[in-house]
């Protein structure tokens, strides 16, 4: 089951367009037409502006996965 991406969808890249400064998770900003700015999970700061949709895929799931053995998670 493909789970669908909107604004606020936590995401990542897939594989073969995550390169040098777009590796890792972010938080879908805007949406516009087939494009979306990605920013930052936490606060307001967009990172990349108009990266196509094809190219993302929904994983909130797995950077919880992830951030909930994090550190900074286990400290709070």
């Amino acid at each position: 089951m493909k789970n669908e991406i909107v604004k606020g969808s936590i995401i990542k890249l897939k594989d073969r367009y995550a390169e040098g400064e777009l590796k890792g998770f972010y938080r879908i900003t805007s949406i516009r037409g087939q494009y979306a700015n990605l920013g930052s999970i936490f606060g307001g700061h967009i990172y990349h502006k108009r990266v196509p949709l094809e190219w993302l895929i929904e994983c909130e799931s797995e950077w919880y996965e992830r951030w909930s053995k994090s550190e900074t998670y286990m400290c709070m």
